[in-house]
């Protein structure tokens, strides 16, 4: 991923979190060599831990998929699938009927499911107090594979075999990457005990994206980002020699990809970890919201969550800033009935219709009725000033609004 020294894309990636041998001083997962002993299905998460999302993910194209509305549950975007394919959750399952990609560009997918879920995980609110937190993660990825030495010393383990297990693990935010292509990534790395996580300290790997993040919100476990990709993958030569992805307590010595084409020895004078990067839910909501309860006015200051998005403002904040403006202009000698509206320009997934009325009951639109005065470009959004075709001398009774809908 451009913009990180060590991230590289590997699509599917998945929680390498099944136990290695015991023992060893630093693990993908540091408890027995059982790879039952962090089964969601055999030992799930308890005590504190206890009801931390794995109630809330249910299966989609071999990849989990988090369970978010009645009819609605999201997923990452580059595990594919389509309409009319099957979301297992808690053994029934419901068929896809309408699938939503971000127009902002990142790797969350939501989709519409015929059928209504029993119950659905609440969302992270809190944009950029996810870093510092414990968080629960799930996935299906492989077990943990052989250990990995760097100069003679236990550098981490090799990804081992897949076996669709979901499993589970804890780790803490380290920081948010705000990835130029792909937007703000939950990042937590793999520091071998260091964060005295014990046991249960994960790491990412193959076959585990679209799994559920999940971090306490006011003492509610919510979901906070979907596992996106990890770091590497790695070599062990400047040219030639072995390439394999792994979860590393330390990476030196190692060699990665450059931006040139060739590989890049990495050094330092501690130890560095590999980690994982999970799309953050937070910095997305407006657009979550505006696809899974358009109607509703999470904030309460009269605009649903469809408006505030197309509108540029904040789902969850009440306020009127955002708001369209009517206002009088005037074109020669006449006066016309005019609305000026702000549209982000990550509101690709969206229509923007103008329309008039002289009785609130029949509307019109298009050139025949309206006229676009001016469409301004204000960096990430642009501000459009639309007026009525018919001028106060000819009706003084005109009424105009902006619909917006999505296609």
């Amino acid at each position: 991923m451009k913009g990180h020294r060590y991230v590289a894309f590997v699509a599917g990636v998945g929680i390498a979190i099944s136990a290695c041998a015991p023992g060893a001083r630093a693990v993908i997962v540091l408890g027995s060599g059982d790879p039952n002993f962090n089964d969601v299905a055999l030992n799930p998460p308890a005590g504190a831990l206890a009801n931390s999302g794995s109630q809330f993910e249910g299966l989609f194209n071999s990849f989990l998929g988090t369970v978010i509305a009645p009819n609605f549950f999201i997923t990452a975007n580059h595990i594919g699938g389509g309409v009319g394919s099957v979301f297992t959750f808690r053994g029934a399952d419901y068929t896809t009927t309408a699938t939503y990609g971000d127009p902002g560009g990142s790797d969350l997918r939501i989709w519409q499911v015929a059928g209504t879920f029993p119950e659905f995980a609440p969302l992270y609110l809190g944009a950029g107090t996810e870093v510092g937190k414990l968080l629960v993660a799930f996935g299906r990825g492989t077990r943990c594979g052989p250990a990995i030495t760097g100069g003679g010393s236990p550098a981490g383990y090799a990804w081992g075999p897949l076996d669709f297990t979901e499993r589970w693990g804890i780790n803490v935010v380290t920081d948010i990457y705000n990835d130029p292509g792909y937007g703000p990534l939950l990042h937590a790395t793999f520091d071998a005990g260091a964060a005295g996580l014990g046991d249960f300290e994960c790491h990412l790997s193959d076959h585990d994206s679209g799994g559920g993040l999940f971090i306490q919100e006011a003492g509610v476990w919510k979901l906070a980002a979907i596992h996106f990709t990890v770091d590497g993958p790695f070599y062990d030569a400047p040219t030639g020699g072995s390439t394999f992805n792994a979860a590393l307590f330390d990476m030196r010595g190692f060699y990665f990809d450059d931006s040139s084409g060739g590989r890049m020895l990495i050094t330092g004078s501690s130890p560095l970890p590999s980690g994982f990067y999970s799309t953050q839910i937070s910095s997305r909501l407006s657009w979550i919201l505006s696809v899974i309860s358009p109607q509703d006015d999470s904030d309460g200051d009269g605009l649903a969550n469809l408006a505030e998005y197309a509108f540029g403002s904040d789902p969850l904040s009440p306020g009127s800033a955002a708001d369209p403006v009517v206002a009088i202009v005037q074109t020669g000698a006449d006066n016309f009935l005019a609305i000026t509206y702000s549209r982000p320009k990550s509101t690709a997934d969206l229509n923007y219709l103008v329309e008039v009325s002289a009785d609130l009951q029949n509307w019109n639109s298009g050139v025949s009725f309206t006229t676009v005065v001016s469409d301004l470009d204000q960096g990430t959004t642009r501000s459009v000033t639309v007026r009525d075709n018919r001028s106060q001398a000819e009706n003084n009774q005109r009424f105009i609004r902006v619909r917006v809908t999505r296609p």
